[in-house]
């Protein structure tokens, strides 16, 4: 019976013993290939949080601009190839320019935002993981700068003649300035970016083209921003706000979605 006793308690010890080489490998080994299986779900699920973020953000822009238009006879914010629109909007959207991070720049004729880190709700958050020249729409080459300007941008037609059009910037119209009842109904007028090039010592991300080269493209500095997993967000006319996916050709002249 005592032999029987001491063989049970040699085989419980041995179990509750320190692990062998071989069981550790193989739990490494089951761990890694657990990691490799959720972390694509888990690096989805946080470029959802970023998309929703993204979102968020320009709802708030476009209430802002609902704002400024009632406040200013349905004129839009005064805008150029620098967000300018955003300075104007800075107390709409409690931007504060502190001179530790956000600043002032440009002349008494229109001026414009810029910041030393980029961050807050003037920034789509899934730009700021990467190096401005690691973006798709990079066209500044080896070019390097110390600030920020922010990244949602305007559309803006360069080309057309008509006068009732899509596109927040009407160049043959007005270079800067824009009434609301101008811009054609069910439009896009500011759309997520990506960094395209650096301007006056700035990273900056140029304005939306309407041209189908631009609009239609994935890599233009011209081109909107799909930063979430191949998708971009649209802020409209009307205030409201959708993400579309990217797929060759998702809007047409006006920067109206196509059906």
């Amino acid at each position: 019976m005592k032999c029987r006793q001491d063989h049970i308690s040699s085989r419980t010890h041995r179990k509750t013993g320190p692990f062998s080489l071989i069981e550790l490998l193989v739990t490494i080994a089951v761990i890694s290939i657990l990691a490799a299986l959720l972390l694509p779900a888990l690096n989805q699920v946080r470029e959802k949080g970023r998309q929703i973020s993204c979102v968020n953000n320009l709802k708030m822009i476009g209430l802002s601009i609902i704002q400024y238009t009632t406040d200013s006879s349905d004129w839009m914010p005064p805008t150029s190839w620098n967000a300018n629109y955003l300075y104007m909007l800075r107390s709409y959207l409690n931007v504060r320019i502190d001179k530790e991070n956000c600043f002032e720049n440009g002349s008494s004729y229109i001026k414009f935002l810029t910041f030393k880190v980029p961050r807050g709700q003037l920034f789509c958050p899934s730009i700021l993981t990467t190096s401005p020249q690691s973006s798709p729409n990079w066209a500044g080459g080896t070019s390097s700068a110390t600030a920020y300007m922010p990244s949602y941008q305007v559309t803006w037609d360069n080309d057309t003649t008509e006068e009732s059009v899509g596109g927040w910037i009407h160049r043959k119209e007005s270079e800067q300035y824009r009434r609301l009842n101008r811009i054609k109904k069910g439009c896009v007028i500011v759309t997520d970016k990506n960094w395209g090039v650096v301007s006056d010592t700035f990273y900056q991300c140029p304005v939306s083209m309407l041209a189908s080269t631009y609009r239609n493209s994935l890599t233009s500095p011209y081109a909107p921003g799909y930063n979430h997993n191949v998708s971009g967000n649209f802020l409209f006319l009307d205030g409201h706000v959708t993400s579309y996916r990217y797929s060759g050709e998702v809007f047409d002249d006006d920067y109206i979605p196509k059906k």
